[in-house]
């Protein structure tokens, strides 16, 4: 379901198709946020650096609000050398 511009906030995360989450830093005339990739919380990678865009791009970009430690394949497990 879309996200409308006016339920957009700060502090609140969402997440796009391709499964990067983007969590508000603020929201002005643009939205400025931080994301990070659908690996990353298994990776144990932090926050890419902080961007902004106008609010209908952000609103077209990502699909629904999610939690910020939201793992869009969290069955799926990164596998060493050792393990393989």
């Amino acid at each position: 379901m879309p996200i409308e511009l006016q339920n957009v906030e700060a502090d609140k995360c969402y997440v796009t198709s391709s499964g990067q989450v983007r969590r508000v830093l603020k929201v002005e005339t643009n939205i400025t946020y931080e994301s990070r990739g659908k690996d990353a919380i298994r990776r144990g990678e932090k926050w890419n650096p902080k961007q902004s865009v106008r609010g209908e791009k952000f609103v077209a970009a990502v699909d629904r609000e999610v939690t910020c430690d939201y793992d869009p394949n969290p069955q799926v497990r990164f596998l060493s050398s050792a393990n393989v």
